[in-house]
């Protein structure tokens, strides 16, 4: 959690608190005494309770965060410290990411011993092969010839019979190992290359996220957004678009909510799904972004490049699957970058 020591943490989303409808309304919970994060918790319930929703954590979690930004800095500090001592950084998932990669090196390490196992004997192959040669030359009778043969023979069936139980050994264990692999990239969802999370996990969310709309009827909305044509074409290489890429990742990063959802979409698209925010606050979010990358130095040698982007707007319905959402903001993000139309377009 990003903390600032003036003005509130910011944030991609509404600078109000989110108003979630809900049609059955529990009985408001009263704000008790206790300590200061006492009162801010029992506050936040009331909130929840006023909006009908049920006091589930991610619920709690959304609320908790959004009021929290309306308070002052040295009790936000103090609660941003409690909650990074807290944080258990999903420790299960770890747990089974770490066996299937363990399973993953036992699988390389019998295939290295295998290696080496057949190793030694393409040297053995190679030994006996200089000794039948210095045998076949004092060969001077058909019977020594036919001894001669009859011995080689054996040893390339000898050698046959190896090669064919090693290349089964090594096809097992090939397949174990890709199996393996296969398993943890159809699990991942995080991009490596610019540390937030990734495709898979983004309509993953958004599947769920269209689930939540129709029960609960509040509004989300999906923003995707990318360097301008014309700033890829003057930076000019792959490498300097990638190092932009790596700046735009960490700026969304930095000013998004925890419960915004951050992802890289891919060919140089980034994703936020801005949870409880409905596509006016959803502009804004687009303009900041768009201020904050324009200010942003970027020096290709001696010459200063002015950074642009472009970003596609459409808020979650029931009445859209999640392919058909994204397809509508990939036409309004392209539609925004062909036209050059500002900072954003609004798709429908």
């Amino acid at each position: 959690m990003l903390i600032q020591k003036s003005g509130l943490k910011p944030s991609l989303g509404s600078a109000s608190s989110p108003s979630l409808g809900g049609a059955n309304k529990p009985s408001p919970v009263k704000a008790g005494g206790g300590t200061p994060l006492d009162q801010f918790a029992a506050e936040v319930l009331v909130k929840i309770s006023e909006e009908g929703l049920p006091p589930i954590p991610s619920y709690f979690e959304l609320y908790f965060e959004t009021m929290l930004q309306d308070k002052p800095f040295d009790f936000r500090k103090e609660v941003a410290e409690q909650l990074s001592s807290q944080d258990s950084g999903g420790d299960e998932k770890r747990v089974l990411l770490e066996t299937k990669l363990k399973e993953g090196f036992t699988s390389i390490k019998d295939i290295l011993q295998n290696v080496s196992v057949l190793y030694k004997q393409v040297l053995s192959v190679i030994e006996t092969t200089k000794k039948r040669s210095q045998e076949a030359k004092g060969i001077n009778n058909p019977a020594a010839v036919q001894n001669f043969a009859t011995t080689l023979s054996s040893d390339a069936e000898m050698l046959a019979n190896f090669l064919s139980k090693q290349a089964t050994i090594f096809k097992d264990l090939y397949q174990k190992s890709a199996n393996i692999v296969k398993e943890v990239e159809t699990e991942s969802i995080f991009d490596a290359r610019y540390g937030i999370y990734n495709k898979r996990y983004l309509c993953a969310q958004i599947e769920q996220e269209q689930k939540m709309i129709v029960k609960y009827g509040h509004s989300s909305t999906l923003l995707l957004s990318s360097l301008s044509a014309k700033v890829i074409e003057d930076i000019g290489n792959d490498k300097g678009v990638s190092l932009v890429n790596k700046t735009m990742a960490k700026l969304f990063m930095k000013t998004s909510r925890r419960s915004d959802v951050v992802a890289y979409f891919g060919q140089g698209i980034f994703a936020l799904l801005l949870k409880h925010t409905d596509p006016k606050n959803a502009v804004r979010t687009s303009e900041r972004l768009y201020d904050m990358m324009s200010s942003t130095n970027f020096f290709l040698g001696d010459k200063e490049v002015e950074l642009k982007i472009c970003c596609g707007i459409v808020g979650l319905s029931k009445d859209k699957s999640a392919d058909e959402t994204i397809e509508s903001v990939l036409t309004a993000l392209r539609t925004c970058d062909e036209n050059a139309m500002g900072p954003y377009v609004l798709g429908e």
